[in-house]
């Protein structure tokens, strides 16, 4: 009569096992644990750890959609706002007037010829008028950057498996209590 060899399973095998059925949350504890055997921890571990790192990374994404949200109602609420405009409009007629002058100073400093910068003082009308039609655009990107810098940024979020060990501990232990 032929022996039927069965391979007994390993203690650690044994032990993973009873512990997925009672705590599986324990196995948070033993990720990158070097003494470990690789199959076990690909089998009961990683899964649960891939599985968090996937729930956290929803959250932080969903949060990124919050705050895109967010800069955009109140970029809107900026550009919708006429005093804003109007100030965007007179600070680019004044910042394309004075780089104009600059340079107005800088062609009679090296000797251009006094017909040339008198030419070029003429073209500032034309400099006023391109700024002025320009403003919106400036506008727009401006009223995104300042609210960008008043929206906070949202911070990568390093989870502490010890802390969800705890966590799920003491879940666990409160619904104990109300039972």
């Amino acid at each position: 009569m032929p022996r039927i060899v069965q391979q007994i399973p390993k203690l650690a095998t044994l032990a993973a096992k009873e512990i997925e059925k009672s705590n599986p949350h324990l196995f948070f504890t033993l990720y990158k644990n070097t003494t470990l055997p690789l199959d076990l921890e690909n089998q009961y571990i990683n899964p649960l750890v891939q599985d968090l790192v996937n729930k956290h990374g929803k959250i932080y994404l969903a949060n990124i959609k919050k705050r895109k949200k967010l800069i955009d109602e109140r970029s809107s609420a900026i550009e919708e706002d006429c005093c804003y405009k109007k100030a965007i409009t007179l600070a680019m007629v004044a910042l394309g007037t004075g780089v104009h002058f600059g340079i107005y100073f800088i062609l009679r400093a090296s000797g251009v010829p006094h017909s040339t910068t008198l030419t070029f003082l003429a073209t500032i009308p034309v400099t006023v008028i391109v700024m002025g039609c320009f403003s919106p655009c400036a506008s727009i990107l401006l009223s995104k950057l300042i609210a960008r810098g008043t929206v906070p940024d949202i911070p990568s979020e390093v989870v502490d498996l010890t802390e969800v060990v705890e966590d799920i501990e003491s879940q666990k232990n409160k619904s104990h209590l109300t039972v």
